[in-house]
């Protein structure tokens, strides 16, 4: 009890945090099948973080729960084939693909709540507020209900053919920069041409541009002081306003046939840090 104390003193947290922490890492043993680092738990953080690539093998034991098995299947009804076979044992490539990583990460995402709900019942932490970047609003918007999950997931793949679609036509890629503070980075993009595509927080900055120069702002922004700097295993410039701008058109006519709701949980936009309504 000593050593706890003395941990969690460190880590500035609290044994109820740490209960939690190990709840929830039961729920997820219970729905991928295999050990999760601790450290790695999302508790009562449902800011949905979006990654762009999924691990082989992602979802290699969804039986062992009924609520996630059920998600998966009512995924591979939306989109009409059985996608949960490339999630169960997908190759890194096809997972890394933004077509079926988009919808991927969002079907783990709900999975790993209906799971979590199965598991620990009316301890389920209650659910106050919603935000989410990139994909992350998508899966937002599913869990507020202002969505049906089933046309959230036709809707994400639909997002990332026409990302992947516009990807073959101008390559390009994004680094994580890391330490290295907003206006120095400006800098270098300047003088590198790609773009800050997203702040994800302090610390650390996504660039997103053409490849060549996506390495050229890899070396001088670690020449200007970046303790590190990490290329992204995706397959596009996402975030980048003008590699992806054609985009834009085919998922305005994608949002245009869906019905949208008043979320049951207020959305928090990235953007402007106000709450979406349909108002």
């Amino acid at each position: 009890a000593a050593q706890l104390d003395q941990i969690l003193q460190v880590n500035q947290t609290t044994r109820e945090d740490f209960r939690k922490l190990v709840e929830l890492q039961l729920v997820k043993q219970k729905l991928f099948g295999k050990e999760i680092n601790i450290a790695d738990s999302d508790v009562t953080k449902y800011i949905e973080e979006n990654k762009d690539s999924l691990p082989p093998g992602v979802m290699e034991n969804p039986e062992s729960s009924e609520a996630a098995r059920n998600i998966i299947d009512q995924a591979d009804e939306a989109l009409g084939l059985k996608f949960s076979e490339l999630m169960f044992s997908g190759s890194q490539e096809e997972l890394s693909d933004t077509e079926n990583a988009q919808p991927a990460i969002l079907i783990v995402s709900m999975a790993s709540l209906a799971a979590m709900q199965e598991t620990l019942g009316d301890k389920t932490p209650k659910t106050s507020v919603l935000a989410g970047h990139s994909l992350g609003e998508y899966t937002s918007m599913v869990m507020s209900g202002a969505i049906g999950f089933g046309v959230g997931v036709r809707l994400v793949r639909e997002r990332g053919r026409l990302m992947k679609e516009e990807a073959k036509d101008r390559p390009g890629g994004m680094a994580a920069i890391i330490d290295l503070d907003e206006d120095s980075l400006e800098a270098v993009c300047a003088e590198t041409g790609v773009e800050i595509g997203n702040d994800n927080a302090k610390g650390q900055l996504i660039i997103t541009g053409d490849k060549l120069r996506i390495a050229q702002a890899i070396d001088l922004a670690l020449r200007r002081g970046a303790r590190m700097a990490i290329p992204l295993k995706v397959s596009g410039a996402f975030h980048h306003s003008i590699l992806m701008r054609g985009v834009q058109d085919g998922l305005g006519d994608a949002l245009s046939e869906i019905s949208l709701q008043d979320p049951q949980t207020p959305i928090v936009a990235n953007s402007d840090r106000k709450v979406i309504t349909t108002k």
